[in-house]
């Protein structure tokens, strides 16, 4: 039995299949100025991005 406020398996499945996806556009974008300025990858930057487009509510 479910509690209240859980949410049923497949919407928890998409959900984290949309921050994946979110996510991976972030680090593409990411990885395209890597391979022009060869600089390294900021993960960092990668989540600060992630977070001021979604914002923790949204997401966690």
């Amino acid at each position: 039995m479910k509690s209240p406020g859980e949410l049923p398996p497949d919407l928890e499945y998409e959900e984290f299949n949309e921050i994946r996806e979110q996510l991976a556009a972030i680090i593409e974008e990411q990885l395209a100025i890597y391979k022009t300025r060869q600089t390294p990858l900021d993960l960092g930057l990668v989540v600060r991005e992630y977070l001021a487009q979604y914002p923790p509510r949204a997401s966690f």
